[in-house]
């Protein structure tokens, strides 16, 4: 299932005081995430998600996803046990002249099936050591 909500970021968005809303997931697992960044942004808006107080994206606590006109994605493998499903996504901006909106995207695929996927993923890896293609 593949949620999608935009976050308007103020210019001048301190990072002790984010832009911020929340997001109610489905019970599963988070496999892909993804910030649209718009033209102009100029790598002046960082952007994460959390569980929390847990960011889980990007995955380094002190990490951010920055871009201008340009897409941060990322294969993932969170799992959503139980309530509360609910993510924060969130974004500031000191430097920024102008607002901006960021849209994100999560990716919530069912436990049974990211289960499996990250099987077949772990075969295949083995399989291309195994040839000398992967490493």
């Amino acid at each position: 299932m593949l949620y999608e909500k935009a976050l308007t970021v103020p210019a001048g968005t301190p990072e002790t005081a984010p832009a911020e809303v929340d997001l109610h997931l489905t019970v599963g697992v988070i496999t892909q995430i993804g910030a649209q960044f718009a033209p102009g942004a100029a790598w002046t808006v960082s952007a994460y998600i959390r569980q929390g107080l847990h960011q889980i994206w990007p995955t380094n606590p002190d990490g951010k996803a920055r871009g201008d006109d340009s897409v941060v994605a990322s294969d993932e493998y969170y799992e959503l046990a139980g309530e509360p499903d609910l993510v924060t996504l969130g974004a500031y901006s000191p430097n920024a002249s102008y607002d901006h909106e960021i849209l994100f995207r999560i990716e919530v695929t069912p436990q049974p099936l990211a289960e499996r996927g990250s099987k077949l993923d772990q075969y295949l890896s083995g399989i291309g050591r195994l040839l000398g293609i992967r490493p």
